[in-house]
């Protein structure tokens, strides 16, 4: 399965496309912070898997929100994903931070804030975050 997912570092503003598996940390962006649907779809696990996410992984809580109002509609899947990628950065030593920013109700809008001011990059598999 091909996912399409965008790596955007915003402290020079460019984009690393999943084709190309580069080190984030060698990057000089230890912290990679994780949306929903690159839980969603396998590609934080993937990323995690494959060595391409070697500093800590940062999970924003209204994902989790989000996450956990799935599971209560019958909808496993990103519980599951969570499991997978929590698992694998527990075998790695790759540390998941829960985060929280109240200032932006946007999930975006969240993400973006935080990326800006931790200084990490936002991992996403949506075809619109990726062209925002």
């Amino acid at each position: 399965m091909f996912c399409a997912t965008t790596v955007f570092d915003p402290s020079v503003g460019s984009h690393s496309l999943a084709t190309r598996p580069i080190p984030l940390q060698r990057q000089g962006v230890p912290d990679v912070i994780v949306d929903e649907l690159s839980i969603i779809t396998g590609a934080a696990a993937e990323y995690v898997e494959s060595g391409r996410i070697s500093g800590k992984v940062l999970l924003h809580r209204m994902i989790l929100k989000s996450i956990k109002e799935r599971l209560r509609r019958g909808d496993d899947a990103a519980i599951k994903e969570l499991a997978r990628l929590r698992r694998l950065c527990s075998e790695r030593g790759i540390p998941i931070e829960i985060v929280e920013d109240e200032t932006a109700s946007d999930p975006y809008e969240a993400l973006a804030a935080l990326a800006l001011k931790r200084g990490a990059s936002v991992l996403t598999a949506d075809p619109f975050a990726q062209k925002v």
